[in-house]
C-alpha cells in the first residue's frame, strides 16, 4: 500500500522529533550556560 508507508514514516518522524527537540533545547541551554559563566553559577534550578 503506497499510503501505509508515509503514515508509518510520519509517525516515526514525530516520535523521533520530540526527543530530538528536547535534546536540542537542552544543548542550547548548555551552550548558553557555557557562554555565560555567571548564569551557570547562579542557582537556576
Amino acid at each position: 500500500e503506497p499510503i501505509a508507508l508515509p503514515l508509518a514514516v510520519t509517525r516515526q518522524i514525530s516520535v523521533v522529533a520530540r526527543p530530538a527537540s528536547l535534546l536540542s533545547s537542552a544543548a542550547n541551554a548548555v551552550i548558553q550556560a557555557l557562554k555565560k559563566p555567571s548564569a551557570a553559577a547562579a542557582p537556576n534550578y
